[in-house]
């Protein structure tokens, strides 16, 4: 007998409830990706504004500046701030100086600096400090050339105190408990196709991670052809876990900051601790997220991802501190497992016996 418990798409940390078919038997979890916070929330994003200093105003307001950051961080985290500048000078495109300046008592001081790309990306990260409060930036772009100096208006983040970690913070990814039978060995594929970059090894250390935690054995199975694509009854054949890729127009769920999805397909049990025994898995990761996750592990990176959607099809659910894993928003702050964490492996793992 198999069940869907829920179905679930998280953006920006916000769990909304689908409505779907009873032909889906799964539970399906997203995570939301924010970049460099910790934690994270919805960012904020202000645009140009000309430098009164600018010879000709409305040539300056064509010169375009934008800085984009977190709404709160954790005191003891980085404010991590983005955005694009003009670097276009007719056809010559040239790397450009962006500042980032923060609002102390009456006056602007420089606190960070970087050079764009000639494309005029650019990145600052600063030490969110720790003491809570609030932190204004803006950023500014010096003359160069024929480029006019610009600055945005006022950015403001919250500093907010850090959380003690909880161990109860933890929860099945099924209703009455959901685990996979552990004295059998869970064989895992990985479909190459589409990916984002070489992954293979970032999917290895992943499981990797995880066993050493949980005490559960995986084997790889090889490649596979077999990719979720919002379909689970297709995934027949194969290992008990495909990781693949796909992008929101091949599969809807990959909207907005969602970069990864992890589900499970359960069998009702009886006479054990747990309501539901696992026996298929898939995770699929967004090869198109304008977010760009990092390979490797870290702060918004591919293998948090991983390490997150892959943890939903072992059976846990997602967990309230963002200093946890199973946060439901990819941060600064839950690159490695929590105290809830590791108390929800436990209870998924090798220890409570077989099923």
């Amino acid at each position: 007998m198999l069940r869907i418990p829920q179905f679930g798409e998280i953006v920006d940390g916000d769990m909304r409830p689908i409505a779907l078919s009873r032909a889906l038997p799964a539970a399906l979890l997203a995570l939301a990706l924010v970049t460099g916070a910790s934690p994270s929330y919805a960012g904020s994003t202000v645009s140009t504004t000309p430098d009164e200093s600018a010879a000709s105003p409305a040539r300056a307001r064509a010169v375009a500046l934008t800085v984009t950051g977190p709404q709160q961080v954790a005191a003891g985290g980085r404010v991590v701030l983005t955005g694009k500048v003009r670097t276009a000078d007719g056809r010559v495109r040239r790397t450009r100086v962006v500042q980032v300046a923060e609002r102390r008592d009456d006056h602007w001081v420089v606190v960070g600096r970087t050079r764009s790309t000639k494309r005029g990306a650019y990145r600052i990260s600063l030490a969110a400090g720790s003491d809570a409060g609030d932190r204004v930036f803006r950023a500014q772009a010096p003359r160069v050339q024929r480029l006019r100096a610009v600055r945005t208006g006022a950015l403001s983040v919250r500093v907010v105190a850090s959380q003690v970690e909880r161990p109860d913070d933890w929860t099945f990814l099924m209703d009455g408990g959901s685990r996979w039978n552990p004295c059998e060995p869970i064989t895992w594929s990985y479909n190459p196709a589409g990916e984002a970059y070489d992954a293979l090894a970032d999917v290895t250390a992943a499981f990797s991670k995880i066993a050493s935690a949980s005490g559960l054995t995986f084997q790889y199975a090889g490649p596979t052809p077999l990719v979720y694509l919002g379909a689970s009854n297709a995934l027949t054949g194969g290992a008990d876990i495909t990781i693949g890729w796909a992008n929101a127009r091949l599969l809807s769920s990959l909207v907005n900051s969602v970069v990864g999805l992890g589900g499970a397909l359960g069998t009702k049990v009886s006479g054990h601790d747990v309501a539901w025994e696992l026996t298929r898995g898939w995770v699929t990761l967004d090869n198109a997220d304008p977010l760009r996750p990092r390979p490797g592990f870290g702060a918004s990176s591919f293998g948090q991802v991983l390490l997150h959607e892959t943890l939903h099809v072992l059976g846990l659910g997602h967990a309230e501190q963002p200093t946890q894993l199973m946060y439901p928003v990819a941060t600064g702050q839950n690159t490695t497992f929590g105290a809830g964490d590791l108390a929800g492996i436990a209870r998924i793992g090798a220890g409570p016996g077989c099923l």
